[in-house]
């Protein structure tokens, strides 16, 4: 128990310190990674439901505090997103470098949704640069799934799912 604790701790360190340093530098546009959200998603992916809750919050503040801003919304997107990796996953789903770019794309438009509808957006009077920036993204941070599933293969967060 510890172990996972303290090797989850190190992925969201390095994830963390990677969208501080990185995010900025590997910026499309408006379209930015999110390497806690991903990293987040593809350790809940192996999680229960629980553990994913716990996972997703620590995301959400993690991510509230690298921004410099105190916002539920950015917990609550990373809860809900957490949660949905986890039961996206949790199905017949044999989980392959692609399979898991379209869970973390899923995830991340619907942590997106929430931290539209419960926090604030960047700018409110343009939300249909919004809805193309949200898709660029998605499909951002599925691309940068594809080699964080390599190196989280090994976490040993898999407990028995109820």
């Amino acid at each position: 128990m510890i172990r996972t604790v303290i090797i989850a701790a190190a992925y969201f360190i390095i994830a963390c310190a990677a969208d501080i340093a990185l995010s900025p530098r590997m910026m499309f546009g408006v379209i930015r990674p999110s390497f806690l959200l991903t990293a987040a998603i593809c350790l809940s992916a192996k999680a229960t439901y629980e553990s994913a809750a716990v996972i997703g919050f620590f995301q959400g503040l993690l991510q509230s505090a690298a921004i410099g801003d105190k916002r539920f919304a950015e917990i609550a997107a990373g809860i809900a997103a957490c949660m949905l990796g986890t039961r996206l996953c949790s199905r017949d789903l044999e989980l392959t470098p692609v399979t898991a770019a379209g869970v973390v794309g899923i995830c991340t438009v619907l942590a997106r949704i929430i931290e539209l509808f419960v926090g604030l957006p960047p700018n409110p009077n343009n939300i249909f640069g919004w809805v193309p920036a949200t898709i660029g993204i998605a499909i951002y941070n599925g691309l940068c799934a594809v080699p964080m599933y390599f190196v989280m293969r090994k976490v040993p967060l898999t407990a028995a799912r109820a």
